[in-house]
């Protein structure tokens, strides 16, 4: 009998190994699960487009310049514009800008608030063709002042190259 208690014994201690195992496994897949969802919960929201400042900031207004040109909406790029800036540059002048981003990446940085002023350092990084060192790349950074007008931040400069449509007369 103590043969057979034993082997009854061998036979608990099997099945609860056994059942052990299947646990761990479960928590260990289970886990791995949970890691996945989080990844993926991280990589999906940047592959719907950038992350905008609130449109209430200098640099919220500049992203959404910028954006706006790039897509060709140079409408909504000049709204942002203040009246000042309306006065020196047109709708249409904008789609220049337009043209310049195109294959560009931009990187608005944060703002230097000073009253009702603003500066906001934007970098443009354009790319070119692949030479004999590589693919050509190079950044130009702007400096694109806003002033407040009527509680609203408007962009007065730097955004863009002005071409002077009339040349200034010297002596």
């Amino acid at each position: 009998m103590r043969f057979d208690g034993g082997r009854a014994m061998a036979y608990k201690l099997r099945t609860r190994v056994q059942r052990a195992d299947a646990g761990l496994l479960i928590l260990i897949l289970g886990g791995g699960a949970l890691i996945l969802l989080g990844l993926l919960a991280l990589a999906i929201p940047s592959r719907w487009g950038p992350q905008l400042a609130p449109p209430t900031t200098p640099e919220g207004v500049v992203q959404r310049f910028y954006l706006a040109a790039y897509n060709g909406d140079f409408d909504r790029a000049y709204s942002y514009l203040s009246q000042d800036a309306k006065r020196r540059i047109s709708a249409d002048d904008l789609e220049q800008l337009g043209s310049e981003l195109r294959g560009s990446r931009i990187q608005v940085g944060m703002p230097k608030v000073q009253g009702d002023g603003a500066r906001v350092e934007v970098a443009i990084t354009r790319f070119g063709p692949v030479g004999p060192f590589g693919p050509e790349e190079w950044t130009e950074r702007r400096d694109v002042y806003l002033r407040r007008e009527a509680g609203t931040w408007k962009i007065t400069g730097g955004a863009f190259l002005l071409v002077p449509k009339e040349l200034p007369v010297t002596k």
